[in-house]
């Protein structure tokens, strides 16, 4: 649903909510560089106060998704969970369950209020398992997108193996997480006993040979990022971005805070003409969901909108920031951004 009217000057009724709504729409382009679960509680507030000034106005509802769509790049379908997410899943929930990823969150609203408290307790029960203390474990690390929802699942076949919190609870540590714990730890013994080198780059469209073997660690990323940038620094290497068509341009700078880097980007327009620049920020890692590992998704007060990594393992859950695998650039030829 396309609304000029969003961008007319002359709509006086858009205008003025807009003002009224300045400090919510202030509140949403901060929340965004916060940790994504409590930011989509409280984006969800600040949606549903100008969701409620619209209404009041008797402003279609198709007007109100268009108009936030314009302003952050949010989907219909995205504003409705974070609204969801605002008025099922409380805040004191969210805060004391410090791991859990936003894609829980989305299982959580799609069920009944007692099925969903019944998961919140045992999710707090999980977050303050012995286990994760005795083992110096980062329970982030291996909670996973389908977790919730496959307890789910198999909570509808048997309800009796999953009616208390505390059942729920020892089948997420038991079934879901120990045997990840156990296989990155024979994982890490292989790489161990291959003194850590990375397979033979293969033949790639690049004629890229350089580089050996393949990276294994972030600053090998790094290293190899900036050995073939002169290769895809290049109009025919657009990729998209933001609703918008970008390539790379020259690198900014390199540091060691976060993030890690800066890169000059070319804006196009439809037609494939040049708009103007964009400096992209970005944080380098050996796999992607190392960007949740270490904890940047938390980073406050400092944004990252791209992560360059060598192997993408995000799995089925929705990134927080763009993705972009140089291991697939070398497969496929081509940058795909995953989002």
């Amino acid at each position: 649903m396309q609304l000029n009217s969003i961008e007319d000057p002359s709509n006086l009724l858009l205008k003025t909510l807009e003002v009224k709504h300045k400090d919510s729409l202030d509140k949403i382009d901060h929340l965004r560089r916060e940790d994504p679960s409590i930011a989509a509680y409280k984006i969800g507030e600040e949606l549903t106060k100008i969701f409620e000034g619209f209404e009041r106005h008797q402003i279609p509802k198709g007007v109100f998704y268009q108009y936030v769509h314009d302003k952050f790049f949010y989907s219909e379908a995205i504003i409705r969970k974070y609204k969801e997410i605002y008025a099922l899943v409380p805040l004191d929930f969210i805060e004391k369950a410090k791991n859990i990823l936003l894609s829980h969150l989305y299982s959580l609203i799609k069920m009944e209020e007692e099925e969903r408290k019944l998961f919140m307790e045992a999710i707090l029960l999980v977050e303050n398992a012995d286990y994760f203390a005795t083992e110096s474990i980062k329970i982030k690390k291996y909670y996973r997108t389908k977790d919730i929802s496959i307890l789910k699942s198999l909570r509808e076949e048997d309800k009796t193996k999953f009616d208390t919190p505390e059942k729920i609870k020892n089948y997420i540590i038991q079934n879901m997480i120990v045997p990840k714990v156990k296989a990155d730890f024979e994982n890490k013994r292989k790489a161990d006993d291959n003194n850590k080198r990375g397979e033979p780059i293969q033949d790639n469209p690049l004629k890229f040979n350089l580089y050996e073997f393949e990276p294994t660690t972030e600053q090998g990323v790094v290293g190899l990022f900036c050995t073939i940038f002169h290769l895809i620094a290049k109009p025919e290497f657009k990729f998209n971005i933001f609703s918008e068509k970008m390539s790379f341009s020259r690198i900014q700078k390199i540091q060691t805070a976060f993030p890690d880097a800066v890169i000059e980007c070319i804006r196009y327009d439809k037609k494939g003409n040049r708009t103007g620049l964009h400096n992209l920020s970005v944080e380098f890692e050996y796999k992607s969901h190392n960007y949740i590992e270490h904890g940047h998704h938390a980073a406050r007060k400092k944004s990252c909108e791209m992560v360059i990594c060598w192997e993408n393992n995000w799995n089925d859950e929705k990134p927080y920031v763009y993705i972009w695998s140089i291991k697939e650039l070398l497969e496929k030829g081509q940058i795909i951004l995953h989002h």
